[in-house]
């Protein structure tokens, strides 16, 4: 029709092939190539660079710390293990069954990282990582017994320098009136 032909009878064509380009004609549908599919995510394979029959404490903690979040095995803090709460108790209240008490005293020998503790009911031993702040503490620690009965391993020694010793007096024995009343 308006095409040009050869001699040969063949339709002329342009040199440059990749220039050439087909349109749809009207009416024509054109399809779309699919889209290539995605390769699978592989997984990298891990080196190999332990030493047979041992395992360096540098690749264990690589290991450790080289997992998703997702993956860890334990979240943090599951192993945190909530401490028994430390029972009031004065120092001739203390039963060989208490596990964790506290202890409001005056420190009166003090030994390195001993000192011993009077409530006014008794005398005890403690042993605390550090010296008190002052002569009037609250002990906040485990019972350990020994020969001599007990003693206490502190593990918080709070300064009570500035509370007002008959004021608190005066609390514990209306909280012994009332407690022990109704029991």
């Amino acid at each position: 029709m308006g095409e040009e032909t050869s001699d040969s009878g063949q339709e002329e064509r342009p040199e440059n092939k990749e220039t050439e380009t087909q349109q749809p004609q009207l009416g024509e549908t054109q399809t779309l190539p699919e889209p290539p599919e995605a390769p699978a995510p592989q997984e990298e394979p891990e080196p190999d660079n332990k030493i047979q029959g041992a395992e360096t404490p540098a690749a264990a903690q690589k290991d450790e710390f080289s997992q998703k979040p997702d993956e860890t095995k334990e979240k943090p803090f599951q192993d945190f293990q909530k401490r028994l709460p430390a029972a009031e108790r004065s120092i001739a209240e203390i039963k060989p069954e208490d596990i964790r008490v506290r202890i409001t005293g005056m420190v009166l020998d003090r030994d390195g990282n001993r000192f011993a503790l009077d409530d006014g009911t008794g005398k005890t031993e403690v042993t605390f990582d550090g010296e008190p702040k002052s002569d009037f503490v609250r002990v906040f620690g485990r019972v350990m017994s020994n020969d001599s009965g007990f003693e206490i391993q502190g593990e918080i020694v709070q300064d009570m320098s500035k509370i007002d010793r008959n004021l608190m007096a005066k609390v514990r024995e209306l909280e012994q009136k009332f407690f022990n009343a109704g029991g």
